[in-house]
């Protein structure tokens, strides 16, 4: 692997374990081995390696939910691999990376509502999809609840709603994830639903 390979997937790998702000140049040359300057040569500062460790992120998330959709049997087994792959990503993931961003990261910032606007046209299509099957209620308005879900996904990372020592992460997305999906399936997609999670490899994913 490159050096600003290297670089780039030590600092995600600090960032999504300690949070953004606390993680330092230091900390990150010290993990690799290396010495600052040798950073300094491939990244001008801090912010630079932030939007550079963002934007690899949200491509690959990004990938991944592309392949998801194109591998799903249906609506509601999409979403279920979905959570799959967002609880690997979130299981370990310090709650403040988001409000990090938000806070002191702008250019990162951006490129994360950019994304986040993407992914609210991904659950769009996956609530046509369902209701097009009879999996969802055919009176939900889908463009309103694609926004919800996404809303409600952001509000998971809210240490002033679900403080991290009170709540972990990913039990809190799963929980909102299946009160979601039980206010707007059909009975043929609740079962289904119901089927999905007693499969072992939605293990993980099931309340």
């Amino acid at each position: 692997m490159e050096t600003k390979e290297r670089i780039l997937a030590t600092a995600e790998e600090l960032f999504f374990r300690f949070g953004i702000r606390s993680v330092t140049m230091d900390d990150i040359a010290k993990a690799l081995g290396i010495s600052k300057k040798t950073i300094y040569n491939h990244f001008k500062d801090k912010d630079e390696i932030v939007e550079e460790v963002t934007e690899t992120a949200l491509q690959k998330d990004k990938n991944e939910c592309e392949q998801i959709y194109l591998q799903a049997t249906d609506a509601i087994d999409e979403i279920m691999k979905s959570t799959q792959l967002m609880r690997d990503m979130v299981e370990n993931m310090h709650p403040g990376v988001l409000f990090d961003l938000q806070k002191y990261y702008p250019k990162a910032w951006k490129r994360y509502l950019n994304h986040r606007n993407g992914f609210i046209e991904i659950v769009l299509r996956n609530l046509k999809k369902g209701k097009e099957a009879g999996l969802y209620q055919e009176g939900i308005d889908a463009e309103i609840l694609a926004r919800f879900r996404v809303a409600s996904i952001d509000s998971a990372f809210d240490e002033s709603i679900f403080p991290p020592k009170r709540f972990k992460l990913i039990d809190v997305q799963l929980q909102l994830l299946n009160h979601f999906l039980r206010g707007i399936l059909t009975p043929q997609g609740l079962k289904l639903y119901e089927n999905y999670n007693k499969v072992n490899h939605y293990k993980h994913t099931t309340i």
